[in-house]
């Protein structure tokens, strides 16, 4: 899924979100310690707003760079200026861009260590520069790996480190830009651009690294980058980008796959839904319907994990009060507290699933995935009309995939989906009050284990013998319970073989067996 939002923001143009920054952002240049670099700054500013010749200016940087008086810290925040310069200009070839690289890393590795407003907002800048050159590199490769793109992020990581920073030493000391002219932006933008700086770097830096697959490192930086995006004194950020980024924050947490953290990936994909479903509700453009679709995905998962976690402890508890032989009526209110948290939680997820499967922009396989996510926080609801329905999708959709795969993997992927869609429904066709719904249900177990009747992978032998284990109760629910315990003797096999004599799920089995030889055939 990821993936899938990185697709967004190239589509949206995250890549280059913030086109010409570099160029036209703000140096934030304080007054400490730049001494005859100011002047040799203002002189350029001068030269730059009496002509468009760019040999003059070229030359008064030159000139100033050739001065004795500036110490090597001065120097290097004059050459920054003079790359932002040539950066800005229309003419500028991107291999122009990319030949300025070690001309821009000798400046920063000079800055490292100064202080004073002006040395870190250029060294930070220059961090951010060699970053975007450094994706530009890798970019030239059809799949940039993660090796190519990892400089990247780390150059505009660290820009982001050194921003907040100089951003820390603005707000502690309340330095301001009066003594030195700032060579591309406003005396008074100080603060401004150095957040722009910060927050652009550290979202860029983040997605950067969702695109070779590290989440937990860009989890880190999404977060630095809204956190700054959300301060009061920052720039406004474009409400698509902030979308974005919010959405990718999102994936990130989820695919860490700890449900302790998902309060933080809802939190993010609802604040990009309230955002997208403003927009779609006004114009309803086809980018906007997709974005919410996607949005809508991410925050039905991160409902259905948290419901997930929640359930386990429900059931954990239930089993306690059960051997405790605790009746409805004496269950404690923190219980029942919990129950009703699980209901809600699996409602939000359902009808985030099932807005996300109304197919804007999304692919077929993310449609019937959302139909049977959907499925799931239906039937924890009970609403087993509802949940059939959305298996029933999920199946035909999923067969229909697989009429036109021919990759063999994506054919063995879809094939298991099938399995556990169809698995899914035949329990639900057995807890509904349908007439014949448990010979449906067996029915559609039936088809599931025969789709897997030469698979040997653990997973796929621990699922045959889950639906041999459905059958065995659908079977003795029937009366039939020489054949249940066929089914349980089956399931108690494969379990025992897959997953040891001690598992839960083997002993369950095993007693199931043992209840179904006792009792009397109906």
């Amino acid at each position: 899924m990821i993936r899938a939002v990185s697709r967004i923001a190239l589509q949206r143009g995250v890549r280059h979100a913030w086109p010409g920054r570099v160029a036209r952002q703000s140096t934030a240049a304080g007054p400490l310690g730049l001494g005859a670099a100011g002047q040799c700054l203002a002189e350029a500013k001068l030269v730059m707003e009496q002509t468009k010749d760019d040999k003059a200016v070229d030359a008064v940087f030159e000139a100033a760079l050739n001065r004795e008086d500036l110490s090597e810290a001065q120097r290097a925040v004059v050459d920054l200026a003079h790359v932002k310069v040539i950066f800005g200009r229309e003419n500028v070839s991107r291999a122009d861009k990319l030949a300025t690289q070690d001309r821009l890393a000798s400046a920063t590795d000079k800055l490292e260590g100064e202080g004073g407003l002006a040395c870190l907002a250029a060294r930070a800048e220059g961090l951010q520069i060699l970053g975007r050159l450094k994706e530009i590199e890798a970019d030239a490769a059809d799949e940039p790996s993660a090796q190519a793109l990892s400089p990247a992020s780390e150059y505009l990581q660290t820009a982001g480190d050194v921003y907040r920073r100089a951003l820390r030493d603005m707000q502690k000391t309340q330095e301001r830009t009066k003594a030195v002219p700032n060579l591309l932006g406003t005396q008074n933008a100080a603060d401004a651009a150095l957040f722009a700086g910060a927050m652009h770097s550290y979202l860029e830096a983040g997605r950067i690294k969702v695109r070779y697959g590290d989440s937990i490192n860009a989890a880190v930086c999404l977060r630095e980058g809204l956190e700054l995006a959300n301060d009061p004194k920052s720039p406004k950020m474009s409400p698509s980008d902030k979308e974005v980024a919010e959405m990718m924050l999102g994936f990130c947490v989820l695919n860490l796959n700890d449900p302790t953290q998902t309060s933080e990936a809802i939190d993010a994909f609802s604040s990009a839904q309230a955002s997208i479903s403003k927009r779609v509700a006004a114009k309803g453009e086809a980018e906007d319907r997709s974005s919410l679709a996607r949005c809508n995905y991410g925050l039905g998962r991160a409902y259905g994990l948290k419901a997930a976690m929640l359930q386990q402890e429900v059931q954990e508890e239930a089993q306690r009060l059960n051997e405790q032989g605790k009746g409805p009526g004496e269950l404690p209110r923190a219980f029942s507290s919990k129950i009703a948290e699980l209901r809600d939680l699996s409602e939000k997820a359902a009808v985030a699933f099932e807005d996300a499967s109304k197919g804007h922009g999304m692919t077929d396989r993310e449609i019937a995935d959302a139909y049977q996510r959907a499925a799931t926080g239906r039937a924890i609801l009970q609403d087993f009309s509802a949940a059939l329905a959305n298996a029933e999708k999920a199946i035909a959709l999923v067969e229909e995939i697989l009429q036109d795969a021919t990759d063999a993997a994506e054919r063995k992927e879809l094939n298991f989906a099938l399995v556990n869609c169809l698995h899914m429904a035949g329990g639900f066709h057995a807890d509904s009050d349908a007439a014949g719904g448990i010979e449906k249900g067996l029915e559609m177990c039936h088809r599931a284990y025969d789709l897997l009747i030469d698979a040997d992978e653990l997973e796929a032998r621990v699922t045959q013998g889950q639906i041999r284990q459905a059958q065995g109760l659908m079977s003795a629910k029937l009366g039939k319970m020489k054949v249940a315990e066929g089914y349980f003797s089956e399931a108690y096999k494969i379990f025992s073989e897959t997953l040891g004599e001690d598992e839960g799920l083997t002993q369950a089995a095993k007693s199931c067996m043992a209840m179904t030889k006792a009792a009397p055939e109906q």
